[in-house]
């Protein structure tokens, strides 16, 4: 279902009717349908467009709640308004104001919405709904203008600033709670635990003792002493005239009240769960009596006010075939009346039955066969025959509990079933030296796969490779990069592991050991070669010369002199000889005379059958002697 148009036969849309109607688009409604509730378009997410006739006057808070016509026209307007009705403000901030022509601010129109610091309401609103402003914890004050006549329950319940509150003359009827925990109303306490406004006593509950309502009061409002445990008496003036719902509700020390003569209304449980031992009080003939009779609550008459009727009758109605008549008893002394019904001829029905359907009441009618006069006996609907069918949730997707009429195949959603959520297992192929790796995540229901390639090892390196001895364990640092010139991470990338005894003169196995999303292992070496030594004296002899050294005592197996003719020490003028380890000076004999050598000599050590030498010290020249 995208698209529906309601013809103008429908004049009314039942609760949740398109509730979660996911692929609906577009809505008309052609039929003189007065108000939209229960939740008839909520979580229609791709509802964008919906024409509404002149006749709706009633709109509930949530019809459109998750819609994407709501979205759009908050964007065009934060304040929302159909046919004069202020839909929602909750995406409002600042100082707003109200445009002139909207006649109803609608339930919970700007509720929580804490953005809200003021707001203007203009003379043509007449209506302020159900929690229209609840939770506005950034309004501080507010106009009530003079078209306004009725504030509905809980208005501006839990603004936590209001402090300033102006209202027009012309407001009659007050909700219950439409103040609580505003400072407006902690103010108002302060000053008199009798709160009233416009001559409504609206707030009383922080009253205690026997209280006495002012004259001038014509209305107890709506729980305006709800719950007063300190309230054990009270004393209503005779400009009373309407005492609303749940007045006293709940006021548990109260045992009686005397109720003027000029009440004309008593509201539902006005006087409910009062003492157990609550008397009210009557005068004899008056409507509280009558409320107490039909209420069940126990009263008696103010002292002086019962009398002996003195009753006479009359026939004030005559029955006929279609009506009954009535005698009136008039007492001719207080004027208290009742009748009695003098029944009708009575009519010769005959009957037709309409069928009852899923919805529809049937009805049985009786018609009169003389003065035609009918009257019908309703039929209740059969009801709906619902049949489930579950559409399970997929991964990304909702599903739906779905409820089918077997007759009429009505349909509505009992349950909407989250997205089961993707259960992913992840495989992994290790990159090596040789070729790029790959981490694959699947999920194990709807195979949606993603892949993340790992990028091969392309260079391992020491940060140097040959060494110097110097007596202390040498570890040098190993770089990892990837062939896109990343570095890999020591510890979860890789491991290092060096050769024992990385000290002594020699070649030394550094092992690095790939993991995680890495495989492979590369050895790379380090070599110690032994520390030099220097020339520390050449002395000149007859046909040669004598050397001094200094010694290295540690990690050397000898040391080689090379001298030369040659100060570049070319191969064939020079000669190397060896000279063992303890030795620290050297005599070279058998040379030319006064001929001049290059001189300069280095250490070694012999490893596993291997020589590793030491840099050659700076060289030193000598010319023999005769």
């Amino acid at each position: 279902l995208s698209s529906i148009t309601l013809p103008e036969s429908v004049i009314h849309i039942g609760g949740e009717a398109f509730f979660s109607c996911d692929g609906l688009t577009s809505v008309t409604i052609l039929g003189n349908v007065t108000e939209l509730k229960n939740n008839v378009f909520t979580f229609c997410r791709s509802l964008a467009s919906i024409t509404i006739p002149d006749s709706v006057t009633n709109i509930d808070s949530t019809v459109f709640s998750e819609t994407l016509w709501l979205e759009n026209e908050r964007a065009k307007n934060p304040l929302v308004c159909i046919n004069h009705i202020l839909y929602d403000g909750t995406t409002a901030s600042g100082n707003v104001v109200i445009p002139e022509g909207v006649t109803h601010i609608g339930e919970s129109a700007f509720e929580d919405c804490s953005s809200l610091t003021g707001v203007t309401i203009p003379d043509s609103v007449t209506n302020i709904g159900y929690a229209a402003f609840r939770g506005c914890d950034s309004l501080t004050s507010v106009i009530i203008p003079a078209g306004v006549a009725v504030i509905e329950d809980h208005v501006f319940w839990g603004c936590s600033n209001l402090a300033g509150i102006i209202i027009s003359g012309n407001v009659t009827q007050i909700g219950y709670g439409i103040f609580f925990g505003t400072p407006w109303l902690k103010g108002e306490r302060a000053k008199n635990p009798l709160v009233c406004i416009n001559h409504i006593l609206h707030d009383g509950v922080t009253a205690s003792g026997n209280v006495v309502i002012p004259e001038g009061v014509i209305a107890i409002g709506n729980g305006a002493f709800r719950a007063c445990e300190g309230l054990t008496g009270i004393t209503i003036p005779e400009s009373v005239t309407d005492i609303r719902n749940d007045a006293f509700y709940g006021c548990s020390n109260l045992t009686n009240v005397v109720i003027p003569e000029s009440v004309a209304a008593i509201g539902d449980y006005a006087f409910s769960d009062c003492h157990k031992d609550f008397v009210m009080q009557v005068y004899a003939g008056s409507y509280a009596e009558t409320y107490a009779k039909n209420n069940g609550i126990p009263y008696r008459y103010v002292e002086g006010s019962v009398h002996t009727h003195s009753y006479q009758s009359q026939i004030t109605i005559q029955p006929t075939c279609t009506t009954a008549g009535v005698r009136t008893y008039t007492c001719s002394v207080c004027g208290d009346s009742y009748t009695e019904t003098i029944a009708a001829a009575g009519h010769k029905y005959t009957k037709t039955t309409k069928n009852p359907t899923c919805t529809a009441k049937g009805a049985v009618t009786y018609t009169c066969s003389v003065c035609k006069h009918s009257y019908q006996q309703a039929i209740a609907a059969a009801g709906h025959k619902y049949k489930k069918t579950t559409t399970k949730a997929t991964c990304t997707a909702r599903g739906a509990i779905i409820c089918t009429c077997t007759v009429c195949k009505h349909r509505y959603t009992e349950k909407v079933l989250p997205a089961a959520g993707h259960k992913y297992v992840t495989t992994k192929a290790a990159a090596t030296m040789k070729r790029n790796g790959m981490v694959t995540t699947t999920c194990k229901v709807c195979k949606r796969k993603s892949q993340t390639i790992v990028y091969a090892p392309k260079t391992v390196a020491l940060s140097k490779t040959v060494s110097v001895y110097n007596g202390k364990q040498q570890k040098p640092k190993v770089t990892v990069k990837d062939i896109k010139g990343k570095y890999l991470k020591k510890g979860r990338d890789y491991t290092v592991t060096y050769q024992k005894n990385m000290k002594k003169v020699g070649k030394h196995t550094v092992t690095v050991k790939f993991k995680g999303n890495y495989y492979g292992t590369v050895k790379m070496y380090l070599t110690i070669n032994p520390k030099k030594t220097s020339l520390s004296k050449v002395t000149p002899t007859e046909k040669g010369f004598d050397l001094k050294w200094k010694k290295q005592a540690k990690e050397i197996s000898g040391y080689e002199v090379a001298y030369s003719i040659s100060n570049k020490f070319t191969p064939k003028s020079t000669k190397i000889l060896t000279v063992g380890k303890g030795k620290t000076s050297k005599s070279i004999t058998g040379l030319k005379a006064k001929k001049k050598y290059y001189v300069r000599i280095r250490t070694y050590k012999k490893v596993k059958g291997k020589k590793y030498y030491s840099d050659w010290s700076k060289v030193k020249s000598v010319k023999t002697k005769k």
